[in-house]
């Protein structure tokens, strides 16, 4: 999403500026993740969007690979069915600081590679799985 504005000032030569939100989408139909009525190209979009130690529940809207970082975040993930894939390259998930996460419905796949993790839970983090396949 953008926003573009333009200005002449009396003695300022013209000028354009143009806003880049990274991540933020304006549909579900492309949106990866969303929360409430906001749309994210990726979960890590969605994750950041949330509020520290605020209560937020993200939507998957399809399938994804990638790896989330969490941090000082209260999030239950809805993935719908959905695939979570690191691809081995990271953990599907690290979870650090004062988190919660609660994932639901959904598959993680952690193609290993060095012994790498899907999830690493740090520092006092919780981590509540309900039907997920990993």
């Amino acid at each position: 999403m953008f926003g573009y504005s333009s200005s002449t000032g009396a003695g300022s030569a013209a000028y354009r500026s143009v806003i880049i939100v990274t991540g933020v989408i304006t549909s579900e139909q492309n949106a990866v993740a969303g929360i409430d009525n906001s749309y994210y190209s990726t979960l890590q979009a969605a994750v950041n969007a949330a509020t520290d130690n605020t209560n937020t529940t993200i939507i998957l809207y399809k399938n994804t690979t990638e790896s989330v970082n969490v941090l000082n975040k209260k999030i239950i993930l809805e993935c719908n069915n959905h695939i979570i894939d690191n691809n081995g390259n990271n953990p599907i998930f690290n979870i650090s600081g004062n988190s919660t996460i609660s994932i639901r419905n959904g598959t993680l796949i952690g193609n290993f590679t060095d012994r790498i993790a899907n999830i690493y839970v740090e520092g006092g983090s919780i981590l509540n799985l309900n039907n997920v396949v990993a």
